[in-house]
């Protein structure tokens, strides 16, 4: 009886997703044309060999339909959303919904009960975030609604706090001259470790080669990462993966960025986790075939770049990315002579630019806001936190991306946060458990 009443409950939070609040009748006119056909659903649990029977066939059709809806139509009018489903045809139609909300049927042991658990949160929230584009085409709110409506989390005060404390570690490492500022100080630095563009190539095939040596051992033995190369110098990114299809993968690295040779190895683990996690949600989508609905702005994307930023300091540890840079990635571009003490001091600088996220996160938040504009958000990001215009993120990526920006920073965070639960021993393989099922940024919060 408890079963079936919070089926009713969840099932009619969910009803105006599918009819859109313009088009559809009074909503519990709705529910009680629908209520027959939901209680016929609650007296087949007794059945659950027949439910679960078809339970994927079911939502790999639908899913289907709603990515091809969404991938078409996504900038169209949210009222057509039902129209198009009405016109859909695959099997169990009107039992949808039980596919949907299939989760704690007479379940007894504990990992079932995980198990259906997990399923429910990520249908319900993703389900949530589906209803709330729809009805927000083009207008998502405030940084702080995109961040709870379309990726399930909130950013903690104690994670902005942080950003003066690295930026004087920064300043102690660089030292910059009394008429220097510290992104002169931090350019200077930097200038022999940049990638010549005639090595650029090189450099990234080794970055690559360790870290498929790492994921090997738990990768699908179908997985196939290519790498393509493109010089695009009005395209801001600098290297981007795309999954195909059966375990394949492409990164295209746009070789007209100019980049560091310590960037070169965060941004190849960054793209290849991409690849893998792919892998490992094609291999996970039998066991939760929900995970195949999901769009660029969901919590799964959340995940998947919070994944992608973590990723370096789990395939290289600070001894292994030191001789990696040594005696595999110097060699490369022609440094020689450098000796360790400059390599501790350029692997620690950028540990701690990358914790600069904060900052970048809240120069994100003061644009989507429309606290500073375009030019203001520029100046500040390389003044204060060493990111010019040319560079990656910035303004311009703030603009078009909006809170999905803050992945990159407070996704990590999450991750990292969670994964220090556990004996370092033990951080690696708990981080891969986390690619492989529909966990969201909610879960890795408690």
């Amino acid at each position: 009886m408890l079963n079936g009443i919070f089926r009713y409950n969840i099932f009619k939070s969910l009803v105006s997703y599918y009819r859109n609040v313009k088009i559809r009748a009074d909503l519990k006119q709705i529910i009680d044309e629908l209520k027959p056909i939901f209680e016929s659903i609650a007296i087949l649990e007794d059945n659950k060999h027949e439910i679960k029977g078809n339970i994927n066939n079911i939502k790999d059709q639908f899913t289907d339909i709603m990515k091809d809806y969404l991938k078409h139509n996504s900038d169209k009018d949210p009222n057509e959303l039902y129209n198009y489903l009405a016109k859909q045809t695959f099997p169990y139609k009107e039992k949808i919904y039980d596919v949907f909300l299939y989760t704690e049927a007479n379940v007894s042991s504990n990992d079932e009960k995980d198990y259906f658990n997990y399923r429910f949160n990520w249908l319900n929230t993703i389900l949530s975030v589906l209803k709330y584009r729809v009805n927000n085409q083009n207008n998502y709110g405030s940084f702080d609604e995109q961040l709870i409506n379309l990726y399930d989390t909130k950013i903690d005060n104690a994670y902005f706090s942080q950003v003066g404390k690295t930026l004087d570690q920064i300043k102690k490492i660089l030292k910059p001259g009394h008429d220097q500022s510290l992104y002169e100080a931090y350019t200077e630095f930097m200038k022999k470790f940049i990638i010549p563009h005639d090595k650029y190539e090189d450099v990234f095939e080794e970055c690559i080669k360790f870290t498929n040596e790492v994921y090997k051992k738990y990768s699908n033995p179908k997985q196939n990462l290519l790498i393509e190369y493109y010089d695009d110098e009005k395209d801001s990114a600098e290297a981007y993966a795309m999954y195909l299809k059966d375990y394949k993968s492409k990164i295209r690295c746009n070789k007209a960025r100019s980049i560091s040779i310590i960037k070169a190895q965060q941004l190849t683990c960054h793209e290849a986790t991409h690849h893998y996690h792919f892998c490992f949600l094609e291999d996970s989508s039998s066991k939760y075939p929900e995970l195949k609905l999901s769009l660029q702005y969901d919590p799964l994307s959340f995940i998947l770049e919070g994944s992608a930023e973590v990723a370096v300091s789990l395939i290289f540890n600070d001894n292994e990315r030191k001789k990696h840079l040594k005696e595999v990635l110097f060699p490369i571009i022609g440094l020689k002579d450098i000796d360790d003490s400059e390599i501790d001091l350029l692997v620690e600088l950028d540990k701690l630019t990358t914790n600069l996220w904060p900052a970048y996160i809240h120069c994100c938040k003061n644009i989507v806001d429309k606290n500073i504009n375009e030019e203001e958000c520029d100046r500040i990001m390389k003044e204060d936190y060493l990111k010019p215009k040319e560079s990656w993120p910035n303004s311009n990526f703030f603009m078009d991306h909006g809170a999905y920006s803050a992945s990159y920073g407070w996704g990590k965070e999450l991750i990292l946060r969670y994964l220090n639960n556990f004996p370092e021993e033990r951080r690696l393989d708990e981080f891969i458990n986390t690619l492989q099922k529909p966990i969201l940024p909610s879960d890795l919060a408690k």
